[in-house]
């Protein structure tokens, strides 16, 4: 939809665009302080220590989604389909950013605080 903003023509896009990838890092929870919460949501919270200097993260992880243009997307795109009809397209094809966020928080890898931060939606209701 952005490049349509632009003012990029459809048969333009469709014609040079084959996957479009959105992806954020996310912090991730230092393995030395994070503690279990014996809660399936969030399984684990940081408590900071000296490895990640009283932060609660150490190092990055990268959340994503792909959206691969396959001939129903394309005849979309040149029909100029509406935003929410793109979406569910792209929704068949794989999880959404906000899905592989809700993961990372599931496995413990990051907090739903972090998650949020980043990503800039609710991350509780996809849990």
């Amino acid at each position: 939809m952005r490049l349509l903003d632009m003012g990029i023509p459809p048969y333009q896009m469709v014609s040079v665009l084959s996957v479009v990838c959105s992806q954020r890092l996310l912090r991730t929870l230092c393995p030395d302080c994070q503690q279990a919460t014996g809660r399936e949501i969030e399984p684990f919270v940081h408590a900071g220590c000296d490895a990640c200097h009283h932060t609660g993260y150490r190092g990055r992880t990268a959340c994503g989604e792909l959206f691969t243009l396959d001939e129903s997307t394309r005849r979309a795109v040149l029909a100029r389909a509406a935003t929410d009809e793109l979406r569910q397209l792209s929704r068949r094809q794989g999880p959404s950013l906000v899905e592989d966020a809700a993961r990372l928080v599931r496995e413990g890898k990051t907090d739903t605080a972090e998650a949020q931060r980043v990503i800039g939606e609710p991350i509780e209701e996809t849990c």
